[in-house]
């Protein structure tokens, strides 16, 4: 098992129909990489890599004790409805081991519970001015 503040590095990934949607890690020296924002139509193919600050990552490893504790393994939803999609959030400890969360279920079925979407979303959350400023950025240069 892994405390949180072993933790290294946060990976999320969201595929919906084999379609990556979302690609998020965080690591502990404030470096991001980041493609996609998760939404269902989201067609973003470009994967960003940088350093930020720190607030990114110490949001998502605040939120990461109740998925560590519960939901660490692989888990399917029997009865999935709508779109396939398949979301993995795992973490790296300073030791370099690994612990993952996945979840397969459908774009109208519950998903994962709270704790893991709640990680999701303030990650998310917590790079989009980071992400939008990269896109802007390759946008310009282009």
């Amino acid at each position: 098992m892994i405390a949180p503040n072993d933790i290294a590095g946060i990976l999320v990934t969201l595929h919906i129909e084999d379609e990556q949607k979302l690609f998020l890690t965080l690591t502990n020296d404030g470096m991001v990489k980041r493609l996609g924002n998760g939404s269902e139509d989201c067609n973003e193919t470009q994967l960003f890599i940088g350093k930020s600050n720190l607030n990114a990552f110490e949001r998502a490893r605040s939120l990461s004790g109740a998925i560590i504790e519960n939901w660490l393994g692989s888990y399917s939803d029997p009865e999935q409805s709508g779109k396939r999609c398949k979301l993995v959030v795992g973490f790296r400890s300073r030791k370099g081991e690994e612990f993952m969360s996945e979840w397969e279920y459908g774009t109208e079925s519950q998903g994962p519970p709270p704790e893991v979407s709640s990680l999701v979303i303030a990650s998310v959350e917590a790079t989009n001015e980071w992400y939008n400023n990269q896109k802007r950025v390759a946008t310009d240069n282009a």
